[in-house]
């Protein structure tokens, strides 16, 4: 019994390095489908202050750049910062869209209510959110008057 003492490690520490592994390199992977095209034209340092939301369903180019919940933005006057929540932020350094690229902003109807869309078109990339209608007051007012959406 002794000698396969150790074999009840072994299930442990290979379920921690699959959970390892699974939070760093699919993320980081993930990444070169559209994210990182983005924060290589618009790289932004620190998580601006104001108000986060996490984006409900995000976009970045096709179909298999989507990230549901793992998204944050914030708006600001500048534009639309946006970064990972943890533990998905490998390979995810964060951007700040300018509102130049904003192409449309509403409210969609959803299953339960409704859903505010944002939708920026840039030479680095498209990307949709979708956030919740609470987003919608706060883009609007970071954005001013004098921005309107194309």
């Amino acid at each position: 019994m002794q000698d396969s003492a150790w074999l009840y490690l072994i299930g442990p520490l290979a379920g921690l390095g699959a959970l390892v592994v699974g939070l760093s390199v699919v993320p980081a992977t993930i990444s070169r489908l559209g994210w990182s095209a983005l924060a290589a034209a618009h790289g932004a340092a620190d998580r601006p202050q104001g108000v986060s939301y996490i984006v409900r369903s995000a976009r970045f180019g096709g179909f298999f750049a989507a990230y549901n919940n793992a998204v944050r933005v914030v708006f600001t006057p500048r534009g639309a910062h946006l970064s990972m929540v943890l533990p998905f932020m490998l390979g995810h350094r964060p951007f700040m869209l300018p509102w130049a690229a904003l192409v449309r902003e509403g409210r969609e109807p959803a299953w339960f209510g409704e859903r505010y869309v944002v939708e920026f078109d840039d030479p680095a990339g498209r990307v949709v959110l979708r956030l919740p209608v609470a987003a919608q007051a706060a883009l609007r007012a970071a954005r001013g008057p004098g921005l309107a959406a194309a």
